[in-house]
């Protein structure tokens, strides 16, 4: 059993899943030690909004691959703590146009901070040619699997 598992542990959908659950761990660690009551993913959300106009739930979903009910629950929470404002899509009455309030400027910019600590110390001592080799190489293979009929 010891040696099938040895010849598995270098799986690469093996490795991205136990490096992300590894990463968004840490993430939750490093929001705990702060006064925040968001999860890792409502912070992103926080930060994306942080850096896009025009962000529907739509966009979300796709971008942070996930179920549509996580995201509306997620949403509902940040609204709820007056983070974001959902304004309807004047071009699609099906959709709305989230931003992010004064609140959740201030609440985004020190996410995106607790991110870039996240990232610095998962890259730890890692070159940075490696590391932006390895982000290349992820972005390829999303692209790959993304494109597949």
């Amino acid at each position: 059993m010891v040696e099938r598992m040895k010849k598995t542990e270098h799986i690469l959908g093996r490795l991205i899943g136990v490096s992300w659950r590894s990463m968004r761990k840490q993430l939750a660690k490093n929001i705990d030690q702060t006064e925040h009551t968001i999860s890792a993913e409502q912070g992103i959300i926080l930060a994306m909004l942080s850096h896009y106009d025009k962000v529907n739930q739509q966009m979300l979903t796709e971008f942070l691959n996930c179920e549509k009910t996580a995201i509306t629950r997620w949403l509902d929470y940040l609204e709820s703590m007056k983070l974001v404002k959902r304004n309807p899509d004047k071009n699609d009455r099906r959709q709305n146009i989230l931003q992010l309030t004064k609140k959740g400027q201030k609440f985004a910019a020190e996410f995106i901070e607790i991110g870039i600590l996240t990232e610095s110390q998962a890259l730890k001592g890692i070159d940075k040619d490696k590391a932006k080799i390895c982000k290349e190489v992820l972005m390829q293979i999303i692209s790959n699997l993304e494109t597949i009929e």
